[in-house]
């Protein structure tokens, strides 16, 4: 169960390094192990750090379906954000706003919150 936070913490190391290759890859072994062990908040994490993998990967509205799916399971299930993940959520945020116009962004996160969790799952690892 601890394989998806470890896979979390690496991939946050090398987004805030802006190695996308080496975020992504720690991801995708993150989120195998999530679906595996059901680890939920550890899942959500996964999805929240890699919505800031995928706009710096020059793809944010796949990032702001992604921060929408994230943020939609998050309150779900009553997941907080990750104290040390706070100053790289609010750079995605400005990302993703300098990026996409504010009713584009709006729809896609709104898009992203409708998700299921499984769905969720499978258009994340569709980007990867």
């Amino acid at each position: 169960w601890l394989m998806p936070w470890n896979e979390q913490s690496f991939a946050e190391s090398y987004r805030v390094e802006r190695d996308v290759p080496g975020a992504l890859a720690h991801l995708s072994r993150g989120l195998d192990h999530g679906k595996t062990a059901n680890e939920s908040a550890g899942t959500v994490w996964l999805l929240a750090t890699l919505d800031g993998a995928f706009v710096l990967d020059d793809e944010p509205e796949r990032a702001a379906v992604i921060w929408g799916a994230a943020e939609g399971r998050r309150s779900q299930i009553g997941c907080r954000i990750a104290l040390a993940s706070r100053l790289n959520r609010e750079r995605t945020a400005a990302l993703l706003h300098e990026a996409l116009d504010t009713g584009r962004l709006d729809q896609l996160i709104s898009e992203g919150g409708r998700m299921s969790f499984t769905q969720a799952l499978d258009y994340a690892r569709a980007g990867l």
